[in-house]
């Protein structure tokens, strides 16, 4: 396949930290289906690189949606008293059974996961081997989740350190949509502890993201997410719908970019 066709996108890289945010991402992917776009490649962190995972699997949006709605999958955690506040082992089995192969190979289409590696202080990388483990470290939140262990290294949510991760995709030459579903807007007030920890913490990740933006040929960030929260997956269906709705109404330049590929 030509990879600079008016039928394809090369590098696909999504910004998936959110929680329940990252359900957004669905609802954006369907319009690039919609429109044309032939995903080749995705790299993913936090929640998002889960849903990367199952659309890389084969999964349509609106499978991945309905597994995540049936399963409730932020409530699928139970509490530990040492090094986090839960366990992701509920997580672990529902992956395990719509991914049996567990592969990264197994994907239909390849997939990076971010996690940050807490021993060494860096960013981690995984394409290839194992893939559930590799999935539940990219979320692990510290002090919300347990770190996950990987050949005797400590593993934790890389959106730690990097919240778009593009790195993957920077020595090539093909187009590359960036998803960010944790927009930051002003507000006259914050009135929870837990929201302003969740502003806290975007806004110390902010600069990362911003320089890592400006390397994507393309920005999908809807504004109207800014009002849920990480553990909102009650509102699964609606978040979906803003994404699907943002991306929609950015559709011509959209067809524009697949033209130009």
């Amino acid at each position: 396949m030509d990879l600079f066709s008016a039928e394809s996108v090369d590098h696909f890289a999504r910004k998936l930290h959110g929680g329940a945010r990252g359900l957004a991402h669905l609802g954006i992917i369907k319009v690039l289906q919609e429109t044309g776009f032939v995903i080749q490649h995705i790299s993913g962190v936090s929640s998002g690189a889960v849903v990367s995972a199952f659309i890389c699997a084969g999964f349509s949006p609106e499978e991945t949606l309905k597994v995540f709605m049936e399963n409730n999958l932020m409530y699928k955690i139970r509490p530990v008293f040492n090094s986090g506040i839960f366990k992701l082992n509920k997580w672990e089995e529902i992956l395990l059974k719509h991914f049996p192969k567990n592969t990264f190979e197994s994907l239909a289409i390849p997939l990076t996961v971010n996690a940050t590696d807490i021993n060494e202080c860096k960013e981690a990388y995984f394409s290839s081997g194992e893939l559930v483990t590799p999935l539940l470290a990219s979320c692990s939140l510290p002090g919300i989740f347990e770190p996950i262990v990987i050949n005797n290294r400590q593993y934790v949510d890389g959106g730690i350190l990097n919240n778009l991760p593009v790195e993957p995709f920077l020595s090539g030459s093909n187009k590359m949509i960036a998803l960010n579903v944790n927009p930051l807007i002003a507000e006259e007030s914050i009135d929870s502890a837990f929201k302003i920890f969740d502003r806290s913490f975007q806004l110390s990740l902010r600069e990362k993201t911003n320089q890592n933006k400006k390397k994507a040929h393309f920005i999908i960030e809807p504004d109207a997410l800014s009002k849920y929260q990480i553990f909102d997956l009650d509102e699964g269906e609606a978040i979906f719908k803003i994404g699907y709705d943002h991306a929609a109404s950015q559709r011509k330049e959209l067809e524009s970019l697949m033209k130009s590929a």
